[in-house]
């Protein structure tokens, strides 16, 4: 069973929202036991680093955005940060179905790479030398843009822990 505990300190920086419903900034975490009556807590921060709420664990969700939601800005940004090549110069071919889309970085009228996303599996591919397509590896630089972006890489709003931030009003 997933805990929300286990998946915040990957989206410092992210938007929750608060049994309330007001809606955090979440800067930083402390977790701690209540030994009153037993529930974990967490310390929510503010911008200057004080602890604002003390909140049970059950009482906040992420606002987090599933990967479909990625805008082609967004996508164009992830494939200059995987592509071994300047792709500055480059124009852009985007070709999108229902679960996935593929960009061509084409120069001169040449693709000189290629990156597909499935927007169902999570499943980034980059072009190799030999033309197929192969996972992204290593995957740490599209990891690291997925969190900063606050997409939903692991089922939390399927899992209830998380709220999807493209169906809410703030």
């Amino acid at each position: 069973m997933k805990k929300i505990n286990d998946y915040l300190p990957f989206y410092l920086g992210c938007e929750i929202r608060m049994n309330g419903g007001a809606v955090r900034k979440l800067t930083g975490i402390e977790f701690t036991e209540n030994p009153g009556n037993g529930n974990n807590g967490i310390w929510l921060h503010d911008d200057t680093g004080n602890r604002n709420y003390f909140l049970s664990t059950f009482d906040i969700k992420l606002l987090l955005r599933p990967l479909s939601d990625m805008t082609v800005e967004e996508s164009i940004e992830l494939f200059k940060k995987l592509s071994l090549y300047d792709l500055n110069e480059c124009v852009f071919d985007i070709i999108e179905d229902e679960d996935s889309f593929c960009i061509n970085a084409e120069l001169e009228g040449r693709v000189i790479d290629a990156m597909s996303i499935s927007v169902n599996s999570d499943i980034v591919e980059m072009m190799n030398n030999d033309g197929p397509f192969l996972p992204v590896n290593p995957q740490s630089q599209a990891f690291y843009f997925f969190l900063s972006k606050h997409f939903d890489l692991f089922g939390l709003i399927e899992a209830g822990l998380a709220i999807d931030a493209t169906t809410i009003n703030k």
